[in-house]
């Protein structure tokens, strides 16, 4: 007994022996198997494989690569290369195409074959590629080194606002960083997406926030995270550029009464995939959320400033309100004039410049050239001329002539004053080549934009001229016409040097809300067509100060029930125009 149980005994210990080898063997394979995976793809092969990808994307080639001598098994390990290229050394030229991916060939268990497929802006590559870089280093270069983060995040919201045209019916291409950058209009993730790579090249971190409906920026300053939205700065409905949404904590976005649907239920991580906040509220009271249609904004001596009604302001982005600049405060500074030095003293290279500089966004860093003396165009303005080929609201590229640059003598906006125009202009361009007999240019529009002056004229008709100052000249008879010769012998009706403004009416969407107002799905609302607003104001729950607002309001008594009426408690502008919400209340 003693025997067979020694024996039972041994064959149970040399089966865990065995069975403990044979883990331990798995274990090792595995972890050598792994090791060898892991170390697949050398550092080297790496770099060259990063080299094929860039070449690939900066050349569109697509013609097939053999990569067999790498020895890579998995697709995903080329793909996470080709994608690092994206990111870093290749991401302005990944950037030109709408998509792109790369596809592989298997042979033998390995990859053997790569190929770079592109959707989209392939067959102008090379132009789009000059451009864009052409276009990201200009705007880049305006940035100053007195510049805080901050100031660097605005000038680049402005900038890519003062380029692009934000539309609602969005291709492909402007769902990505080539639209604004590129093309010059994009939706809510072209603008996104475009301010994201600025400000990574500014060295500023940003994240992207998204709901079901809405996709914007929020940006890292001082370790704190603010909401910035571009595209609701830059309304369809007009040229404005706003500064509602910029620097924006979360509270402040959720409780917006114009874009709150747009801004609730989203999801914000950083890089590392964490749950983020915004929630410092430095710049909640800038001066800077006030400021709309104010044209190009400058950046001068560590101040933002721009020009409303004809007076100048300026302020940092901390401060509460904007101050007039007046003379007083502008003899503070001296001005561009640089003294002569005396014959028997040395000028001092070394002595600071005093000059006061103006940066204009997009434009490059101006440096401090020697004085010229003065000649007869010293006070003309370089502009870029341009004959628009169709409808003027269409503002892409290929719409547009570029005639090269000229002059202008007066740096002021005007549109649709041909007149004016003609008189601010300098030096233009020849378009003799461009028009036939009987036709000639019409300038309607000086404009100063993120690349600087630009003069738009369009091509037309004597009979069209003819036509339009005709059309021009009855409309003056008609309004004189109107003045009976009673009114104009009548002292009392002399005009007063300061009378009241006319009350002018903006067209408005009217809506009722049928439940819950923070529901902004479209079947919980009533269309009850236009109507017009006398102010151009937005409100919210103030009843007395909406009606005293309404002009014409569309018929909406159908709706009622005996001791009901509407109660309007919005007025807001949004993407196509303003809005009047109302609700039905109990009398």
């Amino acid at each position: 007994m003693i025997m067979l149980r020694n024996t039972v005994s041994g064959k149970i210990v040399r089966f865990m022996l065995v069975e403990a080898l044979l883990i331990m063997f798995f274990i090792i394979t595995a972890g050598i198997n792994n090791n060898i995976h892991a170390a697949s793809i050398s550092d080297s092969d790496k770099n060259e494989l990063k080299s094929m990808f860039l070449q690939m994307l900066e050349t569109t080639d697509t013609s097939e690569h053999d990569v067999s001598k790498y020895k890579i098994k998995n697709y995903t390990d080329l793909r996470e290369i080709f994608e690092e290229v994206c990111k870093n050394e290749g991401e302005l030229a990944s950037i030109c195409y709408t998509t792109t991916h790369i596809d592989t060939v298997n042979s033998k268990g390995y990859v053997s074959k790569v190929s770079l497929s592109c959707f989209e802006n392939e067959k102008d590559f090379d132009k789009n590629y000059a451009d864009i870089k052409e276009t990201v280093d200009s705007i880049l270069s305006g940035i100053t080194d007195d510049m805080t983060d901050a100031d660097k995040a605005l000038y680049l919201h402005e900038a890519l606002i003062n380029r692009t045209t934000a539309v609602t019916n969005a291709e492909m291409r402007d769902r990505c960083e080539a639209g604004p950058l590129l093309f010059k209009r994009g939706n809510c993730f072209g603008y996104t997406l475009a301010y994201s790579y600025l400000l990574k090249r500014a060295g500023i971190e940003s994240v992207r926030a998204y709901n079901k409906a809405h996709t914007w920026s929020v940006v890292k300053l001082d370790g704190e995270w603010y909401h910035v939205d571009v595209t609701w700065d830059d309304p369809i409905s007009s040229a404005d550029v706003d500064h509602k949404f910029f620097l924006r904590t979360d509270k402040e976005f959720q409780n917006d009464p114009v874009a709150a649907d747009r801004h609730l239920n989203y999801t914000m991580k950083d890089s590392a995939g964490n749950n983020i906040s915004a929630t410092s509220t430095k710049y909640s009271d800038s001066f800077i959320h006030n400021v709309k249609n104010v044209g190009i904004m400058t950046f001068k001596d560590g101040y933002w400033q721009y020009s409303k009604d004809g007076k100048t302001y300026r302020g940092r982005l901390t401060d509460t309100e904007a101050q007039e600049v007046t003379e007083d405060a502008e003899d503070e500074n001296p001005g561009s004039e640089a003294q002569e030095p005396a014959d028997d003293e040395e000028e001092d290279e070394d002595e600071e410049d005093l000059s006061p500089w103006t940066m204009v966004i997009g434009a490059p860093a101006p440096s401090t050239p020697d004085p010229e003396p003065e000649s007869e165009h010293a006070h003309e303005t370089e502009a870029k001329f341009y004959l628009c080929k169709g409808d003027r609201t269409n503002f892409k590229p290929d719409n547009y002539i570029s005639l090269g640059n000229g002059t202008i003598t007066e740096t002021e906006q005007l549109a649709d004053d041909e007149d004016a125009i003609l008189a601010a202009l300098g030096e233009v361009p020849d378009y003799s080549s461009y028009l036939s007999d009987g036709q000639r240019v019409c300038w309607y529009s000086v404009k100063e934009v993120w690349d600087g002056w630009h003069v738009d004229g369009q091509i037309i008709t004597d009979e069209e001229a003819q036509s339009s100052e005709a059309a021009a000249e009855e409309a003056v008879s008609e309004e004189a016409a109107d003045i009976s010769e009673e009114e104009l012998e009548d002292p009392e009706n002399e005009p007063e040097s300061e009378s009241e403004p006319a009350h002018t009416t903006t067209t408005a969407k009217f809506y009722i809300c049928k439940g819950d107002r923070t529901n902004f799905k479209p079947d919980n609302f009533i269309s009850l067509g236009n109507g017009t607003i006398t102010k151009t104001e937005r409100l919210a729950d103030d009843e007395d100060a909406i009606l005293a607002a309404l002009g014409e309001v569309p018929d909406y008594s159908s709706y009622l029930s005996d001791g009901q009426r509407i109660c309007w408690y919005s007025v807001k502008e949004v993407w196509d125009g303003w809005h009047v919400d109302g609700q039905i209340v109990s009398e």
